[in-house]
């Protein structure tokens, strides 16, 4: 099965939600608000669908990186919990205490770097956790995981956390001499935050890492926030090293675009697409339109109250201001037809009479098209493939795609040309005589 990682619009604070092959959930970091928790739990009980979260993995032990975790817990539910086994920059805080009540009421692991674990056809990779070498720093210690589709050697995403420069010094010699780094998708570090490419001399930055990464798109999970955060320059640096989708895109802000969907395909590519989040129930429902609504079985029986007046007749409808008599000759309206569907084996019908007109037409001059076509049926073969899209279907969910794209008609006709000899017509119609 697929892969699927969900980038959680959080508000100022780090979500992403794991959904690995064989089923498993794994939540790295939280940040669930009074402003955001039923939109957010909502979210997650509609991709995992009765499923608890297996493991939630705290990057580190920052507020917004593991704030509302137990609201999350009494909702779904969750088994473990990782991290890199450092407190954070205020244990003492509301968030601090919590996270700690949750990691002591469920089995805990400290992850160390360089360690892999496979769940079906996901692999995840850490990257680093808990180094002995780096600065006594939440950000520097956060941990950074690799998620790759096995099997699929351009799908995979790197999670940063907060990661900072010292950190990806460290990564980068530790994976010198391999190609781990690659990856399609990066989650951009601490929000956007310049401290990713900061090495603390004015004019200077480090861009060994993005390099070796060389992302096709960045994520920035970022909110409203009094930290200049995403950094004007760090933007600009994904931009400049992210290799640019299929349709253009570079970069990606939860707080633009909202909630993401990355599915890394089972043999080849990805597809990140933006959630519709008017599909997650956000507000509460409206008040009903039934006159007796919140009336009491003494209000209808009509106890010190006025006779109620009769329900009002419809307004609207197909059986509106219609007598008997027109309901007896009434005929319910029909739907338009669908648009006309290409015939069996993905030939339009259009392609297939202008294939058997030519091959009753006389020969052929001399010079002919590539793949043995005549210039006739290539140029229905281009017409074919300039059709407008059919209609009368849903839209699909705006998305850039990776390589995994689907196959479309220009595809079909590069295929048919191969296939466009004279036997092949000589054969199409020996089959039709046939029938």
């Amino acid at each position: 099965m697929a892969t699927e990682i969900h980038f959680i619009n959080c508000g100022q604070g780090n979500m992403v939600l794991i959904d690995a092959a064989d089923g498993k959930a794994f939540l790295c970091d939280c940040n669930v608000t009074e402003a955001n928790a039923a939109r957010v739990i909502a979210y997650l009980k509609h991709v995992l669908r009765g499923r608890r979260i297996a493991v939630f993995i705290c990057t580190h032990r920052d507020a917004d990186h593991m704030r509302g975790v137990n609201r999350i817990h009494r909702a779904i539910g969750i088994d473990q919990v990782w991290d890199c086994g450092l407190p954070g920059g205020n244990p003492s805080s509301p968030e601090g205490e919590e996270y700690m009540r949750m990691r002591r009421a469920v089995p805990h692991a400290v992850l160390r770097g360089g360690t892999t674990g496979d769940y079906g056809a996901t692999r995840l990779h850490i990257l680093s956790a808990a180094d002995d070498g780096l600065p006594d720093d939440c950000n520097a210690q956060s941990i950074v995981i690799k998620v790759e589709q096995i099997g699929n050697a351009r799908g995979s995403a790197i999670l940063t956390g907060d990661s900072d420069v010292s950190t990806w010094k460290a990564i980068l010699d530790r994976y010198r001499y391999s190609d781990i780094l690659a990856s399609e998708i990066l989650l951009g570090s601490h929000h956007g935050s310049w401290t990713f490419f900061d090495v603390g001399e004015d004019g200077y930055y480090y861009p060994a890492h993005v390099r070796a990464i060389n992302p096709a798109m960045t994520v920035i999970s970022v909110g409203p926030n009094v930290h200049e955060h995403p950094h004007p320059l760090a933007v600009q640096m994904y931009k400049r090293h992210s290799r640019g989708s299929q349709d253009g895109h570079r970069v990606w802000r939860t707080d633009q675009d909202g909630t993401m969907m990355l599915q890394i395909h089972e043999r080849d590519g990805w597809t990140l697409s933006r959630w519709q989040e008017r599909n997650v129930p956000m507000l509460p429902p409206p008040p009903p339109r039934n006159p007796y609504a919140g009336l009491t079985l003494a209000d209808l029986a009509g106890w010190g109250r006025p006779p109620l007046p009769p329900p009002p007749p419809p307004s609207s409808g197909p059986f509106a201001g219609m007598s008997l008599a027109d309901l007896v000759a009434y005929v319910p309206p029909q739907a338009p037809p669908l648009p006309r569907q290409p015939r069996a084996g993905g030939l339009p019908p259009g392609l297939l009479s202008a294939l058997l007109a030519d091959a009753e037409a006389p020969p052929p001059p001399p010079r002919r098209s590539p793949g043995g076509l005549s210039p006739a049926v290539l140029a229905t073969l281009l017409a074919d493939t300039r059709q407008p899209p059919l209609t009368g279907y849903p839209p699909p969910a705006p998305s850039v795609s990776g390589f995994g794209r689907p196959f479309t008609a220009r595809d079909q006709a590069d295929a048919l040309r191969g296939f466009g000899s004279a036997s092949w017509i000589a054969e199409l119609l020996r089959d039709r005589n046939r029938g």
